[in-house]
Formats: C-alpha cells, structure tokens, sequence
C-alpha cells in the first residue's frame, strides 16, 4: 500500500558472514529433530540456534492476517484443509445473495509457496493497488474490500466471508461472514498491533476469537507444518515439510558430497520453500520414509549465522518426527561497517532510487508475491541509481548480495 507521507520504511538485514573456501569456520555436527506428534497434531516453530521455540497445535484456525501496519497478505490454513474461492459471480454487492452453485467448478485459492505475504485471499492480485481481496484508497490509505469468498473451515464447514477493509492506520481488519443460507452471521474486527512482533496473528471462524499462536518473529528460523504445495510442479497437494521464516535466505545443493561446505556457490532465496517437502519419499516396499541423501541446505538464522542442514529420517504420521543433523559453517562475526544498513534515497520513490554500495554485488527488486522485477549487476562500489522503468506502484524489496553478505530494504514505489 502507498502512503507517501506516513509510510515507515522498515529493512532487513542478513549477516551471512565471512567466507573463503579452505577457511570455513565448521562446527561439530548436531544431531536434532522436530516431532509434529501423532497425525501431525502439532506446528514446530525452531531455531537452528536454540532448538524448538514452540509447538502450538495446528488445526486450531482458519485464516491469519500477516501484522505489518502496511500489508494486506492474508493466508488459510491451507494443510488443515482450509480451501477459498473467490465468488465469480458478484462483488460485494451480491453477499446477501451468494449462490454456491457450480462451486465444483470453481478454482480454489491457496497461499503461494514462495511467499508468505501473497496468501490465498491476495493470489488474485493485480499488483497495488488491487490486493486480491481490496482495492488501496489513496486518500484514506486503507484497503477496501471489493470481493466475496466462500471458504470452507478446517473442519469442513461453508461460510460466505468478506473482508469489508483494512483500516491501515489502525492495522485494523474488518470482517463479515457467515454460514451460506446467511445464519450465524458475524461482524469481527481483528487489530494487528497487539502482534506486530509475529508474522501473523491468526483466526477462528467457527469459535469467532483470535488466535494467538505464534512466537515472536525474530526468535525463530524453520516450521515444520503442513501446507499446500504443488505436486509435480502444478497440481495442489497437502504436504508435510519445512518452511523458512520471512525474510530468511536459504539455498540447496543436489546432488553432492555429505561433506559439501560451498554455501557460497549458488544465489540465496528468499522462496519459503526452499527446504520445502520433496527431500523424503515413501517406499511402498517398506512402507516407510526414505531421506535423500546428498542434498544439502544452507540456511542463515536469525543471528546471522549459515547453517548447513541435512536430514536422516522422517518418521511420518505416527510420531511427526523429523531427524536432521545441522552443523554451524559461518558465524555472524562481520564487522559494524559491514553490518550496517544499505543508504537507498529517495524512498518512497518513483522513477529510480540511489543506492549506496560498499562494493561490487547484485542488486534485484521483487514484488510482494516474490517475484523477481528487477536484476542489475554492479562492478563497482559506491552510489549506483536502479532505473524502475515502468514498474507499477507498491512496496517492493531490494536485496543487495555479495560474497559476505545480503542486505535488504523494503521501498516504496508510487
């Protein structure tokens, strides 16, 4: 969302280390593991510091509001069987008269598994300032809902839900919703502030109360959860694995030596799904789990560490219970200049933004749903102008990489 005057630019910043081949700083191998529990009852928020931060129980929502004052992501708790679709036939102006007819034909929304912001409600998205769900009013900075969804609830029960707006200055959801014949219907408003620092802050459309389950943002790396992929590369399909926090960078190599040390030699991503799903198969010979074995992960954490990951077992539904060792590889011991945060001016911009370099690296700029807009190679350090062409209005986010570190910073372009 757009909002020149009040818009507070927040950033990001990575320490990854410093790096040489033949001077990697590895430390002992630690064996860990993640449990679910039984039938996957559980989420696992870790750390790849401290261990598991929390196991909050996982079927206990439906929908979550990522808390950012200047968002408008919503995502489902689409591996609980959560599924959205967007009414085809009305706006707003149809709620009371919802008709569920050819429902089967409809296409369902799921959260996309690059990134976290773009949730299902925001997959029909037409970049700023169409969000999926509203439309951003530039005089009153709030987004306004402008469409209708039936959602089907965890537990396999039918709502017509609209999300009437999002009142930005008070990080404020406002919410109608109910059962399809209109019984039971609800007004619900959900204030972010009290959570702003989590991700999201989530809600339960059949008790009608927030849900308050996440620990906070900066306190872990992984989840381990069930979520909607893409079976195949296209075809949505519930699945049990590993995703990264927001605003963690990963990369994995495949295939390779199990000593593999080169974090380096391949770009890092911001994609949650980097770890993903795909790195266990079930042998029906067996009928057991069997782990790949020489893929490697590189992740960094949230002080700035790289951790290289790799796993040994999945236990499936009976325990929930991944087995993976990690093994530190580069400290976050960089220096303040290093650490310091990138110069980018002027911000909001529109046009181009300067951006001040500490040496030669990769600039890119990508859109809320992750997607890469902009890629520009720098050969030198130093103050260098990115050139936005014709890139629509938004917040975007400009990562800066070179052979130490990342760097990012969110700008708003109007």
């Amino acid at each position: 969302m757009k909002n020149v005057s009040t818009f507070r630019i927040s950033s990001l910043l990575i320490g990854v280390g410093m790096w040489a081949i033949g001077s990697l700083n590895a430390q002992t191998i630690i064996p860990d593991s993640a449990a679910m529990g039984a039938g996957y009852a559980n989420d696992v928020y870790f750390s790849l510091d401290n261990g598991t931060v929390a196991s909050p129980a996982a079927a206990t929502w439906d929908i979550a509001f990522y808390t950012n004052t200047w968002s408008a992501g919503i995502i489902t708790n689409d591996g609980r069987g959560v599924t959205l679709w967007a009414y085809p036939a009305a706006d707003t102006s149809g709620y009371v008269t919802l008709d569920t007819t050819g429902l089967s034909s409809w296409t369902p929304l799921y959260n996309s598994i690059e990134s976290w912001e773009n949730g299902a409600f925001n997959r029909n998205s037409k970049n700023h300032p169409d969000y999926g769900w509203g439309v951003y009013n530039v005089i009153t900075h709030d987004v306004e809902g402008d469409s209708i969804f039936v959602i089907k609830t965890r537990n396999g029960i039918y709502k017509k839900l609209w999300v009437v707006k999002k009142v930005s200055i008070q990080n404020t959801y406002y919410l109608r919703y109910a059962n399809l014949d209109g019984s039971d219907e609800k007004l619900a408003e959900v204030n972010c502030t009290p959570y702003i620092s989590k991700n999201f802050i989530a809600y339960d459309l059949e008790s009608d109360q927030v849900i308050d389950r996440e620990p906070a943002k900066d306190t872990w790396d992984l989840l381990f959860t069930k979520y909607t992929g893409l079976y195949g590369g296209s075809i949505p399909y519930i699945v049990t694995g590993v995703l990264n926090n927001i605003g963690s960078v990963a990369n994995r190599f495949y295939p390779v030596a199990p000593d593999y040390l080169d974090w380096s030699a391949a770009p890092f991503s911001e994609n949650r799904e980097v770890i993903g799903w795909d790195w266990k198969t079930f042998d029906m010979g067996t009928m057991s789990y069997t782990v790949a074995d020489s893929l490697i992960f590189f992740d960094s954490t949230q002080n700035g560490n790289i951790v290289r990951l790799w796993f040994t077992g999945f236990a499936g539904s009976s325990s929930g219970k991944f087995y993976f060792n990690h093994q530190l590889i580069s400290g976050a011991g960089i220096s303040n200049a290093e650490l310091s945060s990138l110069r980018i001016w002027p911000n909001p911009a529109t046009g181009y933004v300067n951006v001040d370099l500490p040496e030669a690296g990769t600039v890119t700029i990508s859109d809320i749903s992750g997607r890469q807009v902009i890629r520009q190679q720098v050969e030198i350090a130093g103050t260098t102008r990115i050139m936005f062409g014709s890139l629509p209005s938004g917040i975007y986010l400009m990562r800066y990489y070179n052979g130490k570190q990342v760097q990012a910073n969110r700008i708003l372009v109007y």
